[in-house]
């Protein structure tokens, strides 16, 4: 059986007077996170991972920013986030059963990150030790294929589309690995849809 993760939602940084802190946005509703829970979202945000990936990730960047994880600390962060639906979870006998499952019934939504904000987020990739190639493949230009664009484009039309249709299963998954979309619930609590939403890096 194949297991994929992903991250929903987008998140903000909340000022306090001793420091700040994530929250995680969903749905129009905030979600509060431990420094824990926020390394093993903030792993799966804009990337697809399986079980052992994401382990090593969360556990090798708890050990380089001194945050006490356990491997069995792990497995009830991991469990907690899923159950409070912030991230998802597709599985299937294949990799693409398990990826159309994880895509089924969210919203694709854009994001959009001005100039100012890609460079910021480039070289704060630089600073924290990622390589060159990198940091210019997450923030460099974005070079969308034939059908990335028409679904983007059908998107920035109706702002949440929710994603069914397997032969637009690539192009889904090829946007939010770019950074061009995030993964959302169907409506805000009130029955809105959607708009068109910016993230902050």
């Amino acid at each position: 059986m194949v297991t994929y993760y992903a991250a929903m939602g987008k998140y903000r940084l909340e000022q306090f007077d001793v420091g700040s802190r994530p929250v995680v946005l969903i749905a129009g509703n905030e979600y509060g996170v431990t420094i824990p829970e926020y390394i093993l979202w903030n792993a799966l945000l804009w990337n697809i991972l399986n079980y052992d990936a994401l382990r090593t990730d969360c556990l090798q960047k708890a050990r380089r920013f001194h945050i006490p994880m356990a491997e069995a600390d792990f497995d009830q962060t991991l469990e907690r986030l899923l159950f409070r639906g912030l991230i998802r979870k597709g599985q299937g006998f294949t990799g693409a059963a398990a990826l159309q499952e994880l895509f089924r019934e969210v919203c694709l939504v854009p994001v959009r990150l001005f100039p100012w904000q890609k460079a910021k987020g480039f070289f704060r990739l630089l600073l924290a030790g990622y390589p060159l190639r990198v940091a210019r493949h997450i923030f460099g230009p974005d070079r969308l294929s034939n059908e990335e664009k028409a679904l983007l484009n059908t998107l920035l039309v109706c702002p949440a589309l929710s994603f069914s249709p397997p032969q637009l299963l690539p192009a889904a998954a090829n946007l939010y690995l770019k950074r061009i979309v995030v993964l959302e619930r169907g409506e805000y609590p009130n029955g809105e849809h959607f708009g068109y939403i910016r993230h902050d890096i």
